[in-house]
């Protein structure tokens, strides 16, 4: 698999000596995973950056793929996951730690906030999220919308 520059790039400037082996064995964490958790058609997407991030299928279901330089930040972001147990994010449907692996829903449409033009809706749909996590309101996805049934 060829990876894109700018991301190894920062990878190996953010992680150091411990981005440099992530990205060493970044392959072989992608097959284990895959085979592990049952992953078919693993796709990165286009854009990655800190970790990296794939669609794939399990199953009929549709499904991302993440894995990052294991940190206390990514296992914050499991905990957290793993209590808001869907409401107000994607659902957390494996994880190991160890290898700093992710398995997540994947929501539909899933359009990512950075892509919708009006700043006002942005705003508007970040606020709506942050209130449904902080009020424990349970049925919405991430950026607002509802997800879809499987």
């Amino acid at each position: 698999m060829q990876l894109p520059d700018p991301f190894i790039t920062t990878i190996q400037n953010v992680f150091k000596e411990d981005g440099r082996k992530f990205l060493a064995v970044l392959p072989v964490l992608i097959e284990d995973a895959s085979q592990r958790w049952g992953l078919k058609d693993v796709q990165p997407v286009s854009n990655l950056s800190y970790n990296f991030v794939a669609f794939a299928k399990r199953g009929n279901q549709d499904v991302v793929l993440k894995i990052g330089v294991p940190n206390p930040e990514l296992t914050s972001e499991m905990a957290a996951l793993k209590l808001f147990n869907g409401d107000g994010a994607c659902r957390l449907l494996e994880a190991d730690e160890e290898h700093g692996a992710l398995l997540l829903e994947r929501l539909k449409p899933g359009t990512m906030l950075s892509e919708l033009k009006n700043d006002d809706e942005r705003t508007h749909i970040a606020v709506d999220v942050m209130q449904k996590i902080w009020s424990g309101d349970p049925g919405s996805g991430s950026c607002g919308h509802k997800r879809s049934p499987e």
